[in-house]
């Protein structure tokens, strides 16, 4: 029977994401017979693997590396190159996520095998897998079907919804060691930021500033609106905060903060999905955009086709007319 390997990066927070990473595998399954089987790594394996297998149900494999030092991407590439080839899977699924990516191309190129990343759905397709995921920044769907006999899958964050436990017994745990480290690099650190992001959590309405407010200064302009709202927050995209407008901590999409606000405005955000995996929890969104295609269209609630230079002020003095 084809088997499918979740894989679950050492440095990740596994509880976060093993649970979309078992439904996509679920999904897998739907489609071709296959058994499940998540493999682990890194200081905290032991501890993990126990943890995910009793959550789960799910046959887990933990393989330590007892030195943190050596818990390092190439490290856990050469770990699943060694177990794909015990287990001869079809599939390996990997989240969509910084240390998802440091590892999917490198495996996959170990493998022979194809990597599909960012992949949001999976769907029968002529007796086939079709993968599907957005690209142009969302603007467009590219869907795609594997080649080669295992293909390396990157999950994107909040795309499956956890699915229900199969069975209400603990699955087995097992343990593997591999050989010595012989890795090109090694972890040195993990560098807390010094800021949280308490306020993003606190705010009950999030004003988002994408690449398309074009400069720093209009900042200001959704400063002056998120005002209008008792426990607002400004919040950014990832090319803002890239560009120093807004500090990192004010970040939100799959490489920043996943935030879940009664409202949430996006100003000039464009949409990519990994900004879209970051507010998928929001319960009301509203976008204004100049651009009548841009993806954030997809995922809002109100879509507002204008220059947001033009929009903001006229809706900040609709609004305090109206409060008058």
């Amino acid at each position: 029977m084809p088997n499918i390997i979740i894989a679950i990066p050492p440095q990740s927070d596994a509880e976060t994401i093993v649970d979309e990473l078992v439904a996509a595998a679920r999904k897998l399954q739907n489609l071709r017979p296959s058994e499940v089987q998540i493999v682990v790594s890194g200081p905290e394996a032991l501890a993990q693997g126990r943890k995910i297998a009793a959550d789960t149900g799910i046959d887990v494999c933990s393989v330590p590396i007892e030195n943190p030092v050596h818990a390092t991407a190439d490290r856990f590439v050469a770990i699943l190159a060694e177990v794909c080839a015990k287990k001869a899977p079809t599939c390996v699924l990997l989240p969509h996520t910084a240390a998802g990516l440091d590892v999917s191309p490198a495996l996959a190129a170990k493998l022979n095998a194809a990597c599909l990343t960012g992949v949001e759905k999976i769907e029968p397709a002529d007796g086939r897998i079709r993968f599907s995921r957005e690209i142009f920044n969302g603007k467009l769907m590219s869907r795609l079907m594997s080649e080669t006999q295992i293909t390396v899958i990157t999950v994107q964050p909040g795309a499956f919804a956890p699915a229900s436990r199969q069975t209400d017994a603990a699955g087995a745990h097992s343990v593997e060691h591999f050989g010595p480290y012989g890795g090109r690099s090694r972890f040195k650190e993990i560098r807390r930021q010094t800021q949280d992001s308490a306020s993003l959590d606190q705010a009950e309405v999030l004003v988002a500033a994408g690449n398309g407010i074009g400069e720093e200064a209009n900042l200001e302009l959704l400063r002056q609106l998120a005002s209008l709202f008792a426990k607002s927050a400004v919040c950014g995209s990832r090319p803002v905060c890239d560009k120093n407008w807004l500090p990192h901590h004010l970040q939100v999409g799959v490489t920043g903060n996943v935030v879940s606000p009664r409202l949430y405005l996006a100003c000039g955000v464009s949409g990519a999905s990994q900004h879209i995996a970051g507010i998928r929890q929001a319960k009301f969104i509203v976008a204004v955009n100049k651009d009548p295609r841009a993806a954030i269209f997809n995922a809002a609630d109100v879509c507002i086709v204008e220059d947001l230079i033009t929009f903001i002020p006229l809706l900040i003095d609709t609004y305090k007319n109206a409060a008058c």
